[in-house]
């Protein structure tokens, strides 16, 4: 059961505050129908029918001193993607209990295809969270290179566009 949608931009609202109190730097959403230069098989709706919005959240940054370690792998291994991983699943499960839609953890990592199952980097540009680098990530242009996390739902909400 849905809940009425006079409010979404106070919806949206309520959520980037959660997001930021939960520890994004960054929170946006992006249109599910945008997603088109995306492959078939990897767009919003190809995991959540009916999608309308995609809401990304950026953060958890290495800390200064995982930038020190000698050890190539501690990046890899110390969690800092799945900190704001656990915080876009911890959103979606605040939208589908407060607001009564729909909303999927959109997985990190890759499907057996070996791509993402949504790109993130395509859904933070989208979201308005950061642009394209030469190096690839997507970088915000206040916080430079940041995990992304994102959640796809059935909540319109009102979407951000690129920056």
């Amino acid at each position: 059961m849905a809940t009425d949608t006079s409010n979404l931009q106070s919806y949206k609202d309520e959520l980037i505050t959660q997001a930021k109190k939960g520890g994004a730097l960054v929170a946006g959403v992006a249109d599910a129908s945008a997603f088109s230069v995306a492959p078939d098989g990897h767009r919003p709706a190809d995991l959540l029918p009916g999608a309308k919005a995609v809401f990304v959240v950026g953060g958890a940054q290495p800390r200064a001193a995982d930038w020190q370690s000698p050890n190539a792998q501690h990046m890899e291994i110390s969690s800092t993607s799945d900190r704001i991983s656990a915080l876009a699943l911890k959103l979606a499960n605040y939208v589908e209990r407060k607001f009564g839609y729909y909303a999927l953890l959109n997985p990190p990592g890759v499907d057996r295809g070996r791509q993402p199952f949504v790109s993130l980097a395509l859904a933070a540009e989208l979201a308005g969270c950061g642009t394209r680098s030469l190096a690839g990530p997507i970088l915000n242009e206040e916080f430079g290179f940041m995990y992304y996390s994102a959640f796809i739902t059935t909540l319109p909400l009102p979407v951000d566009g690129i920056a």
